[in-house]
């Protein structure tokens, strides 16, 4: 690291030292984070090539620990999972930031998805990132998908890439937000279930959020995988919703996810 990195480095860790005891990558994360370090003199290879020493891409997960009564917290739960991970953690906002390399962190996906199934937790993840610039958009991707996935009551990884619907919805001006949802289709099928006593809402819920997998679905619903065909085949029949067409799963998904953004934040509405 030359002397005009190293500087920048120490202008940062001089800066958050005012305020906490972090070290120093956690320093130069936290204001590389919030634009106190200029870009143009920060080299990312070396700013963190103590905890990383070589690594392909980095990326940003983003986590938001649950407090309880007694000040008891699952953030140490959040720290175990990366306890067999070389990780830069800091805490932001209201959230805490883990920088990761990314092959590491792909090697133990599985295990943390599962970990945080049970627990009934999310991380949210960014892309790969292999410059300073790319390594802030991997933080607003993170907290992004987080986001999403927290109002939609999914637990586990959120990877951006599963959220972009949901970004981009979320930009429809709210004055023609309650026109669609005046139209949404979603509204005849709960109709339906409210009067013939049928499942075909939460059928369709459980079927988008397994991305179409009958078997999972049925899981989901802890009915058998028939039971969801057979109910597949009734929406079709009584209501005109094939789910076999990709026009009609896509209308479907977007209308979901307006409708729990509208249920996560009725008086935006």
């Amino acid at each position: 690291m030359n002397q005009v990195q190293v500087t920048a480095s120490l202008i940062g860790m001089a800066y958050v030292l005012q305020q906490d005891h972090r070290c120093n990558e956690e320093s130069c994360l936290w204001n590389l984070l919030n634009g106190r370090l200029d870009s143009s003199l920060v080299h990312l290879k070396s700013l963190f090539s103590t905890t990383f020493p070589h690594w392909n891409a980095l990326c940003i997960l983003w986590f938001i620990p649950e407090y309880y009564p007694g000040y008891t917290s699952n953030l140490s739960f959040y720290k175990q999972l990366f306890s067999d991970l070389s990780v830069c953690m800091t805490a932001c906002d209201e959230g805490v930031v883990v920088l990761a390399d990314w092959d590491a962190f792909q090697k133990i996906q599985s295990t943390l998805e599962v970990q945080l199934q049970k627990q009934h937790c999310s991380i949210g993840v960014g892309c790969a990132a292999t410059t300073v610039e790319g390594l802030k958009r991997s933080y607003a991707l993170a907290r992004e998908s987080d986001h999403f996935a927290r109002q939609n009551d999914r637990w586990g990884l959120a990877f951006y890439q599963d959220y972009r619907l949901h970004s981009l919805l979320s930009f429809i001006p709210d004055s023609q937000l309650k026109t669609f949802l005046a139209e949404n289709p979603l509204n005849v099928i709960i109709q339906w279930d409210q009067r013939y006593n049928t499942e075909y809402m939460n059928t369709i819920r459980a079927f988008l959020h397994c991305n179409g997998n009958i078997k999972q679905t049925a899981s989901l619903l802890h009915v058998h995988k028939n039971t969801v065909f057979y109910r597949i085949s009734k929406l079709r029949e009584e209501l005109g919703f094939d789910l076999s067409k990709s026009a009609t799963v896509s209308l479907l998904t977007c209308f979901l996810i307006l409708k729990e953004q509208q249920e996560s934040n009725p008086e935006e509405i």
